[in-house]
């Protein structure tokens, strides 16, 4: 069942543990949709309706700059947050994502980017 106005989150996190807290801290507000790869978090652009993807760049499958370019090029676009402990990748990036967090980050610094992106979004 959905609530009116409430948002879709898509989290995209390989470690397991991160990804629980991540979703929790989110669910407060949002709904999460959470997968732990690219090619999974693919499928979801194409098969639900998404307002923000939050994602990790270091992905096991595909690099998370390729989904952040598939979530730009979805219908409609969806902004996306880039989060990485490289700090080498996530300043490449910076020019392709919305917004970019350094891990470890803040979890309010974490959730103000997403609630940020979230109100921005268009609805569907």
């Amino acid at each position: 069942m959905t609530r009116p106005g409430v948002k879709t989150i898509l989290l995209v996190e390989d470690d397991e543990d991160l990804r629980s807290l991540l979703e929790k801290v989110l669910s407060e507000d949002y709904y999460v949709r959470s997968c732990g790869s690219a090619t999974e978090a693919l499928r979801r652009l194409h098969t639900e309706r998404v307002h923000v993807v939050l994602t990790d760049l270091g992905l096991p499958d595909l690099g998370g700059e390729y989904l952040v370019r598939a979530a730009h090029g979805a219908v409609p676009p969806v902004p996306v947050v880039a989060m990485s402990g490289d700090r080498d990748r996530l300043e490449a990036c910076r020019e392709l994502a919305d917004a970019t967090l350094a891990k470890p980050c803040a979890l309010p610094d974490m959730r103000a980017v997403v609630q940020r992106l979230a109100r921005c979004c268009q609805e569907a």
